[in-house]
Parts: structure tokens; C-alpha cells; sequence
């Protein structure tokens, strides 16, 4: 079990990692996709993939390589506590915003 979760990790890092710089990408070549991004109800929850892909990335990283390969040491819980905290950051973000962008944008919907 400890290969398949190693393999499904890894796989897992690789597909999160490419598909993170594609998103980079996307809003590096045409900025005005951040405005939709940011306005449109639906599409502001879809920014929350990238908190919830971090946080099983973590979790094997820390559960699996280090708690069952004893991988990393202390310099790697911290750094994986490190970017833990900025996942959490990022979540917390996520919420706010996307929960303000589907309130006012429900409530101008409602005034047309």
C-alpha cells in the first residue's frame, strides 16, 4: 500500500504542478481573465481546487514520507508547516471572496 500511495503522490504533485502553471500561464497571457475570475459566482469557487490539491499533497507528504519512510526530518515538517499555513491563508482567501463574489452577484441579479 505504501508503493500505490507513493505512486498516486507523486502523480498526484505532477498533475497539481502542471496544471498550476497552466493556470499561470493562462492569466499571465491574457489579464483580463482575472476580472472574471473574480466577479463571476461560479468561476471564483473554481479557485478553491488549488487549496484543496495543496492540502492531500501535504497530508501524504507528512502522513506517508515522513511519518512511514521517516523522509525529511524536522526542516521538512517545517517546511511542509510552512506551506500548510499558506494553504490555509489561501483557503480562508477562497472563502471570503468566493462566498462576497456569490452574494453580490446574487443580489445585483436581484435588483435586475
Amino acid at each position: 500500500m505504501i508503493v500505490l500511495s507513493l505512486i498516486l503522490f507523486f502523480l498526484d504533485l505532477f498533475l497539481f504542478c502542471s496544471f498550476f502553471i497552466i493556470l499561470g500561464l493562462k492569466y499571465i497571457c491574457y489579464p483580463d481573465r482575472w476580472a472574471s475570475l473574480l466577479q463571476d459566482p461560479v468561476e471564483s469557487l473554481c479557485a478553491g481546487y488549488i487549496a484543496m490539491g495543496a492540502a492531500t499533497i501535504l497530508n501524504v507528504a507528512v502522513n506517508v514520507i515522513n511519518g512511514r519512510l521517516n523522509y525529511g526530518g524536522k526542516d521538512f515538517l517545517y517546511f511542509i508547516w510552512a506551506i500548510w499555513w499558506l494553504d490555509v491563508l489561501f483557503s480562508l482567501a477562497c472563502c471570503f471572496f468566493g462566498v462576497h463574489t456569490m452574494y453580490v452577484s446574487g443580489y445585483i441579479f436581484f435588483l435586475v
